[in-house]
């Protein structure tokens, strides 16, 4: 079927009819779960649009991607700068730019200092893709401070998560997920993940091993509704990451950023961790983005800098990223 995108009407990018776009979807894009037959043309802010101009009120925000609202003027004008301007394109690692700079000094020095037991060095920020890709990151680093720091035989690592958790849908993240239907059928899955019941410290504390290198939870968790852990869970798992020498990483992807009120989720409880992942409404739902942000020292731990570094090797990301929000 040829889209015909000529003489566009006054609402959306088609001519299409909204049986035509479905039976399109259906027939050329994978079907993943159930949708709602809304065909949206437009969008403004708050507000979804229909081909008759019927607004929709929109409660889903995209998962957190657009908190700051659809097509924010003053972000729809910096993409448009970047493009304009001729530094939107994707360009090597090997060279430097300036927007890139600006954005990683601007991210960094937005989050409080990072693991402080490791000292008052700042924080770096190393940014990705989509959110699952800062969560892979995260462990990463978690395996390489277990090996190097804490001696764990490699292999051996174990990262403690929680229950009713969505970190992403890499082989290695719904690995860890409590949903047999995010897992069944796509073994062999990745060993070295404790699932524990989100909210209960004993259940943390109890799964501790010699081998154990970190706690990584969501200081709120978004899968199938809002939970909220019991009043001082996050200053508990503080506490035991502290005792035992544990990396604390927070999943901040769909609570951070102003989603809960403040503008980190774990700010509510003063409960700092020592690598935070952020994405979706860092870059207002234009282009995908995410990061990982942790202390100075350990982004910069010499020996663990390859196990970490290598996914932003593989894919330059683009400078449009960092248009000047």
């Amino acid at each position: 079927m040829t889209t015909n995108t000529k003489n566009k009407p006054a609402v959306g990018y088609s001519q299409l009819s909204d049986k035509e776009i479905l039976d399109m979807e259906h027939a050329a894009g994978a079907q993943h779960y159930g949708r709602i037959e809304l065909i949206v043309r437009k969008t403004e802010g708050c507000w979804l649009y229909d081909d008759k101009g019927n607004k929709y009120f929109d409660c889903l925000a995209a998962y957190s991607a657009a908190n700051q609202g659809h097509h924010h003027p003053k972000m729809v004008q910096a993409v448009k700068d970047a493009v304009d301007g001729q530094y939107g394109s994707v360009i090597s690692n090997v060279v430097y730019t300036d927007s890139l700079a600006m954005f990683l000094d601007k991210v960094s020095n937005l989050v409080p200092q990072l693991g402080t037991r490791f000292g008052a060095n700042g924080n770096k920020t190393l940014p990705k893709n989509g959110g699952v890709e800062s969560v892979e990151t995260a462990i990463k680093l978690a395996r390489g401070y277990g090996y190097k720091a804490k001696n764990i035989p490699d292999g051996k690592q174990e990262i403690i998560v929680a229950g009713n958790n969505f970190h992403g849908r890499t082989i290695t993240v719904v690995s860890f997920s409590s949903a047999e239907k995010y897992r069944e059928g796509f073994g062999p899955l990745t060993p070295g993940f404790i699932n524990v019941s989100y909210g209960d410290t004993d259940a943390v504390k109890n799964a501790i091993t010699e081998n154990t290198c970190a706690i990584m939870i969501e200081p709120m968790q978004g899968e199938g509704g809002m939970y909220i852990p019991k009043e001082g869970f996050l200053g508990e798992c503080r506490k035991l990451a502290d005792d035992n020498e544990l990396l604390l990483i927070f999943d901040e992807i769909q609570v951070g950023l102003g989603r809960t009120g403040k503008m980190f989720c774990f700010e509510h409880e003063n409960v700092v961790p020592d690598a935070l992942i952020l994405g979706k409404a860092i870059s207002g739902g234009l282009v995908p983005l995410s990061v990982m942000v942790t202390n100075s020292k350990l982004m910069d731990w010499r020996d663990a800098r390859h196990l970490i570094f290598w996914l932003m090797k593989t894919f330059p990301v683009g400078r449009l990223k960092w248009a000047r929000f």
